[in-house]
């Protein structure tokens, strides 16, 4: 049987398996509906380099370090790669900036730290999983395109809960969830992600010439 091409380079073949997201994001305990796709070994191993600061990164704002999953087991984690790897506390540091803090109300609070996750590391991320979500979806193999998307935009219950009645996708224990628009005709895919129940990433995914559109 021939082997499938790498679904994120679509040059070689997909030798090994790719987990989406990274088994590093989950507890102890993995789920049993883990995503698995075909990718070539130097495309896994770009990708690997880059999990353990993702999921550090992810795992570390306010409302993600109490998920209960955060909390069991994977601010352990993240601790020690900060005690076992400079360079990992550097990589999240560098992505500190000053932001105004607003209250719900509109009442200006000052100013603290916040991350800025316009970063090429985080575009990469999000353009492997999508790549690795269309193809657990449609089977869709690798393609040019643009990838665009943004952080937490604000959806309205019912929108939320027609996506979970209506278009395919899954939730992956505690730590995952995601649903994707089927694709009309020259209409793009619209992707939404949540990490950890408070992170959403809303993706869109346009076939055409390949780059990543600004993450905002």
């Amino acid at each position: 049987m021939k082997r499938p091409l790498c679904i994120y380079c679509g040059l070689r073949t997909g030798d090994t398996r790719d987990h989406a997201p990274p088994k590093c994001f989950f507890g102890s305990e993995r789920p049993p509906n883990a995503i698995t796709v075909p990718c070539c070994e130097a495309c896994r191993r770009a990708g690997e380099k880059n999990e353990t600061t993702i999921r550090n990164l992810l795992i570390s704002f306010d409302q993600t370090e109490t998920h209960p999953t955060v909390q069991s087991s994977l601010l352990g984690k993240r601790d020690r790669s900060f005690r076992h790897s400079v360079s990992e506390v550097r990589k999240l540091m560098a992505m500190m900036v000053d932001v105004d803090i607003i209250s719900p109300g509109g009442i200006y609070l000052g100013r603290d730290k916040g991350f800025n996750l316009n970063q090429l590391l985080v575009h990469s991320f999000i353009e492997r999983m999508s790549r690795a979500l269309l193809y657990e979806e449609f089977q869709e193999p690798y393609f040019n395109g643009d990838f665009g998307w943004v952080l937490n935009p604000p959806m309205p219950d019912a929108v939320t809960s027609w996506m979970k009645d209506k278009l395919p996708g899954r939730e992956m224990s505690n730590v995952f969830y995601y649903r994707i628009t089927n694709q009309h005709a020259t209409e793009p895919w619209w992707i939404t992600m949540i990490f950890y129940g408070k992170v959403r990433v809303l993706a869109r995914v346009r076939k055409g010439r390949a780059r990543i559109v600004d993450g905002g």
